[in-house]
């Protein structure tokens, strides 16, 4: 991986340098084992701070543990399946932070178990529109869109590897991209606009799952990034978190 090294000495642009930042959570900041408490290594978590400015925490459910020192030295939130570990944005739903057509979704994370559910939030009416990312069978990320059917756009990927995954939605279709976010190198699915999506985000499952994975930073946009501003954001990712990527 080449990378131009900025101001700071960190290479690409924070997430709060891109306009449209709704959400921003870092395993290195803002992890609480109780209120105002900051966590420490195997503590349960029960609240991740927002660093976007706009407080939508990740707080309720059942606590994933936080430990220190798991990727390029840096701790991270670990969510296991068979205790249904998860996290809500307790009072802001999912349309708060994408619109019903557009959106973009970064995660630093490292899935330990085919099958596992990452995120999931839906409208609570029979049509059940919603977006997730999960994994299926074969170890692969998959972006998902329902927009009154089931859009889902699987993107190669491999349990116990530490890699940025990208979830888009344009409107006119959902994409998926893996530690590689070039226009070219996005796998995607056309996918239509979903209903005002009034459920909050649920990190640590999908529709149908629970998930096994560590997670180390996430962060969400109400825009289609740009493929210039993805890869300098993906670049920084890949620095701080010692994730190799194609450029």
């Amino acid at each position: 991986m080449s990378v131009t090294m900025l101001g700071g000495g960190m290479p690409g642009v924070s997430p709060d340098d891109i306009a449209g930042l709704q959400a921003w959570w870092r395993s290195d900041i803002g992890v609480e084992e109780g209120p105002g408490d900051p966590a420490e290594d195997t503590d349960n978590v029960t609240k991740w701070l927002d660093q976007s400015g706009n407080s939508r925490d990740l707080a309720s459910g059942v606590s994933p543990q936080y430990l220190t020192g798991i990727v390029n030295g840096l701790p991270v939130l670990r969510f296991v399946n068979t205790s249904s570990e998860a996290l809500s944005t307790v009072g802001h739903a999912m349309s708060t932070m994408i619109t019903a057509s557009a959106g973009t979704v970064f995660m630093v994370l490292n899935v330990s178990l085919a099958g596992s559910g990452i995120f999931y939030a839906d409208d609570n009416i029979s049509g059940q529109n919603a977006v997730a990312v999960d994994v299926d069978g074969a170890q692969d990320l998959r972006s998902i869109n329902w927009d009154g059917s089931n859009d889902i756009i699987a993107k190669a990927s491999s349990n116990g590897v530490w890699v940025v995954h990208t979830w888009i939605h344009s409107g006119g279709s959902v994409f998926s991209g893996v530690s590689d976010t070039r226009n070219a190198s996005l796998a995607s699915t056309p996918s239509g606009n979903t209903s005002v999506l009034t459920q909050v985000l649920n990190l640590g499952r999908s529709r149908g799952a629970f998930g096994s994975f560590d997670i180390a930073e996430m962060f969400i946009y109400n825009t289609v990034i740009v493929e210039a501003d993805r890869q300098s954001l993906e670049t920084r990712m890949g620095f701080k978190y010692g994730i190799s990527l194609p450029y």
